[in-house]
């Protein structure tokens, strides 16, 4: 394989096969709202064949650190066109990865409110990094299939907001212990109903979020990221 050649990935033709993986950068304001400083700094990476952007909150519940960026309201979409549409004017592409912490974070930065997961489980022997110093994990709220059934919902959503904001395609986050992978863990998810209990029910939730992305954008536009390794 030749690093510089060019890649067909799906629907995209890169022009190298470099592609820069996600990192949270924790930049942007209280609201989720990116800055310019934002398009700089991708659009000083846009010569690599393709951009993986930061974990991107889905929705205000999705929050599990301060100072991440959202695409759920309009303000925090015309922001990202402009990162978009930098990309794009220097030859390169941008995906977004859609993000929802469950309850990998803390009611400090959630309005008072307590995360989510599959089950009331709290992470033990570490400390979560908020808006106020380390703090010790909460036990989080434990999500009901009426409420599953509603996030399934905002990751559909948030993938037509990320094609509104110009991104090429999404990757849904779906490793390193965030919700997704908080199903799929036997070590966070204990329940008995139709999202539990077995493999096939543990991973019902992911298997139901990427169809319902899918149906949203087109599946040529969507990925997932996998890790079997993850410290909770």
């Amino acid at each position: 394989m030749k690093l510089f050649e060019t890649l067909s990935f799906g629907d995209l033709k890169l022009k190298n096969r470099m592609v820069m993986a996600a990192m949270t950068r924790s930049r942007a304001n209280s609201n989720g709202v990116i800055s310019d400083s934002t398009v700089t700094y991708y659009t000083q990476r846009s010569s690599a064949g393709m951009i993986i952007s930061e974990a991107i909150n889905i929705s205000e519940q999705a929050i599990g650190s301060p100072l991440t960026p959202g695409i759920y309201t309009s303000e925090q979409i015309n922001a990202w066109k402009k990162v978009t549409t930098s990309v794009h004017k220097n030859g390169g592409y941008i995906i977004a990865q859609l993000w929802h912490t469950g309850r990998l974070g803390h009611s400090i930065d959630k309005n008072g409110v307590l995360p989510v997961a599959p089950s009331a489980i709290p992470i033990s022997g570490q400390q979560h990094f908020t808006s106020k110093g380390l703090q010790e994990f909460e036990t989080p709220h434990e999500l009901t299939v009426e409420e599953i059934g509603a996030i399934i919902k905002d990751y559909g959503k948030a993938a037509e907001n990320a094609i509104e904001a110009g991104f090429d395609g999404v990757e849904i986050h779906g490793a390193n212990g965030y919700l997704p992978n908080q199903f799929l863990a036997e070590s966070s998810n204990i329940r008995t109903d139709l999202y539990g209990g077995n493999i096939e029910n543990n991973s019902r939730f992911i298997l139901e979020v990427v169809n319902e992305v899918a149906n949203k954008i087109g599946s040529n536009k969507v990925g997932i990221k996998l890790s079997p390794l993850q410290p909770y």
